[in-house]
């Protein structure tokens, strides 16, 4: 017998256009059962339960386990003297499975969803060494459920608006947005329920909307529910902790994401083989994520100011994308004010160093041409050993590329290396050894110049070709963010 959740996940693959073997292998079931669902076949009538020893006795037993006193010992004993001929096994099974019991584990059903139907978020707490003081973090995650591909992030507290810029940051480095999202009971999403209904916060329901994603809100309690996000975590803590030093919030989280992508080393984040999947999450999201909702023309987040750490190269991670800073705020903690559509950097005097326009691409490099200038006049330029290491491995027969983009760009290389390979996220590494090749045969070994000649290539990045008509996110229209003075504000001491 095909059971009705089955049939249904093989009717939304069969309207989504997957052919009989795909599913079949996909959902592990015989081809001639997806047939039978294709044919619209009723399933065979259903065959009788067959009755256990204990059946017969369950009445008296739950007569017994009112009185005081009584143990497994005593009604196994006193069962067996009025013609129970099971034995003690089946008696303790069926104990631990009464509500109340106090080693029964409580049941929940396993479940696997399709590509892009379902993803998990939760937060966890963490006490960390940060600039060798210990600091108290929140991390968000947002996992895939079908591919397993996940996404961390750090916050200090876990307010509506470091939600929001978790999941849009999360969106980002997914390439797309998940067609339902499940959050535990959190009072930033519902404030409180109704007759065993969540109300959800109106700012968090316009923001679904805007993406696309519909909510689901586990009753108190269910962590089972959302078990795909809660079982990561202490793959987290015991992979990635571990003897760490980090200089800042920033630098936690720059550490975080290179761990994700496979940096450090190839078979760790999200590139493991998986001990449920027995497959790479990295390799099962680049099929997943032909399904996923594609992210809205513009996006819907409350203004927020954080406190970030410049790197050494002269950049700063916003939303997964490197921006640029002069050269005098290197190593040094600045305040960013993160827009619907602008990035503002001030520096410790509260002066505007440098003004962005938000990319709507995740990976990529924002480059103010003043920086550049500036980076180019200073007199000591950045080693690069470390990442012409991991350049060269790989892309082994590109050392010509690498020499003519050092011997170009000089100080600024490490920018350029860092964003080639970042592109690793959006296509295949043989596509873009190709694109060195060809990027260096014209002339212009760069970073930006080599981005050029991918899109010309693959305008659509990994898995382009295959790209089919799907369902989209909800389009609102511009959104309306107010002028300048309603962030008056902002900046004002409390």
């Amino acid at each position: 017998m095909i059971p009705d959740e089955t049939r249904d996940r093989i009717l939304k693959l069969k309207a989504a256009g997957m052919k009989i073997r795909w599913i079949a292998r996909e959902l592990k079931i015989s081809r001639s059962k997806v047939r039978q669902v294709f044919r619209g076949e009723e399933p065979p009538p259903q065959e009788k339960k067959r009755l256990s020893l204990l059946d017969p006795f369950k009445n008296q037993i739950q007569e017994l386990l009112k009185e005081k006193g009584i143990t497994k010992k005593l009604i196994l004993k006193k069962l067996k003297a009025n013609g129970y001929t099971g034995g003690r096994t089946i008696l303790e099974d069926y104990l631990r499975s009464l509500p109340g019991s106090n080693g029964a584990p409580r049941a929940f059903a396993r479940f696997e969803t399709l590509p892009a139907e379902e993803g998990q978020s939760d937060w966890s707490t963490y006490t960390v060494e940060i600039a060798g003081k210990p600091t108290t973090i929140q991390l968000f995650s947002l996992i895939l459920c079908w591919s397993r591909f996940q996404y961390f992030r750090a916050f200090p507290d876990q307010k509506l608006s470091s939600l929001l810029y978790g999941l849009v940051a999360a969106f980002r480095y997914m390439a797309g947005v998940v067609w339902k999202i499940v959050f535990d009971n959190q009072k930033t999403i519902t404030p409180f329920w109704i007759e065993g209904k969540p109300v959800i916060n109106d700012k968090f329901a316009e923001f679904a909307a805007h993406y696309g994603f519909k909510v689901h809100v586990c009753f108190p309690g269910a962590k089972e529910r959302k078990g795909k996000v809660e079982k990561p975590f202490d793959y987290f803590e015991r992979n990635f902790l571990p003897t760490r030093k980090f200089e800042s919030l920033e630098d936690f989280n720059r550490q975080l994401l290179d761990w994700l992508d496979g940096i450090y080393d190839p078979k760790e984040g999200n590139h493991r083989i998986h001990g449920t999947t027995n497959e790479v999450p990295y390799q099962r999201w680049l099929e997943e994520k032909r399904y996923l909702y594609e992210l809205p023309a513009t996006e819907l987040l409350p203004r927020r100011i954080e406190e970030r750490q410049v790197a050494k190269d002269c950049t700063l991670s916003v939303l997964g994308t490197l921006y640029t800073v002069p050269p005098r705020l290197a190593g040094k903690r600045v305040w960013v004010s993160i827009g619907d559509e602008d990035l503002l950097v001030y520096d410790e005097k509260g002066e505007m160093a440098a003004k962005h326009t938000l990319s709507a691409q995740k990976g990529g490099l924002v480059i103010d041409e003043r920086h550049y200038q500036e980076i180019r006049r200073h007199q000591h330029g950045m080693p690069l050993p470390e990442i012409e290491r991991q350049f060269l491995e790989r892309f082994p027969d590109s050392k010509d590329f690498l020499n003519a983009l050092k011997l170009t760009l000089r100080s600024v290389a490490p920018i350029h290396l860092r964003e080639i390979l970042s592109l690793e996220r959006r296509y295949r590494r043989e596509e873009i050894a190709m694109a060195l090749k060809i990027a260096l045969w014209e002339g212009t070994p760069t970073a930006g110049h080599l981005q050029k000649v991918l899109s010309r290539r693959n305008p659509h990045g990994e898995l382009g070709e295959l790209r089919q008509e799907l369902p989209k996110g909800l389009r609102l229209g511009p959104v309306d963010c107010g002028d300048s003075d309603g962030y008056e504000g902002i900046f004002a001491t409390t």
